[in-house]
């Protein structure tokens, strides 16, 4: 077994807190919340972007508060834990960003990694197996209502709107 252990700095709480309210799992422990950023990480194309985010991130006070993270996962997450942070290491110090990585601030990318992917999923809607933004939609309902107010799609979106409307 891996264990992965580090003293935390408010960002680590605002950051899980955020990650916290987009996910939609059950096990909420700081091995699988490890596990799901290391996996999502492997994706990560270029660092130097996550790193950008994590410094816009404004601190969230009324985030849960915690000392530490500790958390236990198995040895090939740990190896690809490792594979992950020579990565970040490499290209980070490679761009002049840092000039070492320590496990803080390692977990802080990967959870910000975790958290724009989530974010990144979270503005999407598939819609007849296509998927599309939630910035998309609102542009093309803008044209339609300006385009088209007779046509029988916004009538039926206003009937939807309506009906979701009554239920909440």
């Amino acid at each position: 077994m891996y264990n992965f252990y580090v003293k935390c700095h408010p960002i680590h709480h605002t950051l899980q807190k955020r990650i916290l309210k987009k996910e939609n799992v059950t096990d909420t422990t700081k091995s699988a919340l490890l596990m799901r950023c290391i996996l999502t990480s492997q994706t990560v194309e270029d660092w130097s972007i996550v790193y950008n985010y994590l410094k816009a991130v404004v601190l969230d006070d009324t985030a849960p508060k915690f000392s530490n993270y500790q958390a236990t996962i198995n040895d090939e997450a740990g190896r690809e834990l490792e594979e992950v942070k020579t990565a970040m290491y490499e290209e980070l110090k490679a761009k002049g960003l840092i000039s070492r990585l320590q496990n803080q601030f390692a977990l802080q990318l990967l959870f910000a990694a975790y958290l724009m992917i989530l974010e990144e999923e979270s503005n999407t809607v598939k819609a007849d197996q296509r998927e599309i933004s939630l910035p998309d939609i609102a542009s093309l309902l803008t044209e339609l209502m300006l385009t088209d107010t007779e046509a029988e799609e916004l009538k039926n979106i206003a009937n939807i709107l309506l009906s979701w409307k009554m239920k909440n």
